[in-house]
């Protein structure tokens, strides 16, 4: 065991969930870093345990595609219903990382042994964690495939895609992270449209549109091989994005996934929205505004209602996004801009929410925003709504 990992082993015993783990003590997270444990993304593994449980599957093998300090994997074999895996393959490429999973997994009594070859799949077999010293593309093009994938990364997820989905599962499950939020949501546009095919722009909500154009761009890598990648779970959070696919291995649902995608037209003088398919027949709104033009990107449902359903946690923005996954209605308004450009005093939002809901509009809160308001109301009616809470103040 080197020096440097010594050094850092024994500085840092953490807890997360159920899992405790030695973590290299960091101020700030880097990808130069050989492992690093990222407390931020907390978050992303207790969603990642509340969707794979609400899954409801038994003996599925699994890959740890980025394990880094293993603490995900732990919480997988700690956390989920027995039988959820049969196997779990932790993998990182740096040699320190995985003898700090090794340490992580022994001190949590997750059993575990060194990757010696692949196993060939037995009925009812006692769960094991595989730990792998591989790169990871080399281990999922050898693999002979996975049930579930987690890709992870520091960056940008489009590297793994290819093999992964050549080597997920009919059926399988797909976790992508992309943490590359500046260039999806609009800071860096050439970049976004050099690694995601897509223009992006830097508004209101730039987070959905940047969400909508990885799960496009996702979508584009398994249509090329007859998979629809259908997107189950998806949301942002502070400073990454995340999404769990379903792969169905079908050449019409991959088409059909590719008939959802399209382009955003987002008015700037009245702040209205609408969907394309392409950006030549409309260049202005009826309000005579300029249309900008956002995209392509994936338009159809970011959510499973019915895994929804069955997601059990005391998290906020699944309670959130459970209410918003109820109106098909992609993208958002600010209530600070309606207020602005109708020199409105902004109420609260769950006040313009209940006003809409009597006019006889659906609506709720985002979780992409604090200040957003999700309704099939238009921003003229959303500013009505606003009017009329004022108004009702004033007789009072």
């Amino acid at each position: 065991m080197n020096k440097q990992l010594q050094a850092f082993m024994g500085e840092e015993l953490l807890s997360e969930g159920s899992a405790k783990f030695y973590a290299p003590k960091q101020k700030v997270v880097s990808k130069d870093m050989s492992v690093f444990y990222n407390p931020a993304m907390k978050l992303n593994r207790d969603i990642t345990v509340a969707v794979l449980s609400a899954l409801g599957r038994k003996g599925m093998v699994g890959c740890d595609l980025l394990a880094a300090s293993g603490v995900r994997t732990i919480r997988l074999a700690k956390e989920l219903p027995e039988g959820t895996f049969s196997r779990i393959y932790t993998n990182d490429v740096s040699k320190e990382a995985a003898e700090l999973i090794r340490k992580n997994l022994e001190i949590n009594r997750v059993e575990f042994e060194d990757w010696n070859g692949w196993e060939e799949r037995i009925e009812g077999a006692k769960f094991k964690v595989i730990l792998c010293n591989m790169e990871a593309n080399r281990l999922l093009n050898e693999s002979p495939g996975f049930d579930y994938i987690d890709i992870d990364p520091f960056g940008s997820p489009n590297q793994f895609l290819d093999s992964a989905i050549r080597r997920i599962s009919r059926g399988g499950i797909i976790a992508v992270t992309a943490t590359d939020t500046a260039p999806l949501s609009g800071t860096y546009q050439d970049t976004c449209l050099r690694k995601y095919w897509a223009r992006p722009f830097r508004n209101s909500f730039m987070h959905e549109t940047g969400l909508r154009i990885l799960i496009r761009k996702v979508q584009l890598v398994g249509a090329q091989y007859g998979r629809a990648l259908i997107p189950i779970f998806s949301y942002y959070n502070m400073h990454y994005f995340r999404v769990f696919f379903k792969c169905e291995k079908s050449k019409e649902l991959a088409d059909k996934s590719l008939k959802e995608h399209g382009y955003l037209l987002h008015c700037t003088k009245c702040l209205s929205t609408k969907k394309a398919e392409t950006i030549f027949n409309e260049r202005r709104c009826s309000c005579g505004g300029e249309f900008l033009e956002i995209g392509p990107l994936y338009l159809g449902k970011l959510w499973d209602e019915h895994l929804l359903s069955k997601i059990s946690t005391d998290e906020k923005i699944v309670s959130t996004i459970r209410n918003e996954s109820k109106l098909d209605v992609p993208f958002f308004y600010l209530v600070g801009e309606i207020c602005k450009k109708n020199s409105l005093c902004a109420p609260k939002k769950v006040d313009i929410i209940k006003e809409l809901e009597l006019m006889g509009f659906r609506a709720s809160e985002t979780h992409f925003h604090p200040e957003g308001i999700r309704t099939e109301a238009n921003p003229e009616k959303v500013a009505e709504a606003i009017k009329q809470i004022s108004n009702n103040r004033n007789r009072n």
